[in-house]
C-alpha cells in the first residue's frame, strides 16, 4: 500500500507487512528518470497527526518505506516521524538523493 501526503484517510482491512508512504511529494531535484514530474497531485508535507494514525493501526514488525516518489528529508518533522515509527516497533527504510 502506497500512501501520498494528500490523503487524509486510511482504514486498513488487513495488516501489510510493508507500507510505502509518502511523508511528502517535494523534491530538491529534477532527474529525467523520475515519475515525479508527471504526477498530477498537489505539492505538499504528510500533516504528521495523519502518519501517527496509518502508524498506529500497523503490526509491530511492519516494514515502513518513508519514500516513493518525493524527497522525504525535505519534510520538516521527518525525524520525528522516523521516531514515531521506530517506537511503535516498525521497521523503517530510507532513500534519498542526498541533498537536502
Amino acid at each position: 500500500m502506497t500512501l501520498n501526503p494528500n490523503q487524509r484517510v486510511v482504514a486498513f482491512t488487513h495488516h501489510p507487512r510493508t507500507v510505502y508512504i509518502d511523508v511528502t511529494s517535494r523534491c530538491n531535484k529534477a532527474c529525467s528518470v523520475c515519475p515525479v514530474r508527471e504526477r498530477t497531485i498537489p505539492i505538499g508535507d504528510m500533516d504528521f497527526g495523519f502518519f501517527r494514525s496509518v502508524i498506529d493501526q500497523l503490526h509491530r514488525g511492519t516494514e515502513v518505506f518513508l519514500y516513493q516518489t518525493g524527497e522525504s528529508l525535505l519534510h520538516p518533522e521527518f525525524f520525528d516521524m522516523c521516531a514515531y515509527a521506530r517506537e511503535k516497533g516498525m521497521i523503517t527504510h530510507l532513500s534519498t538523493n542526498g541533498l537536502k
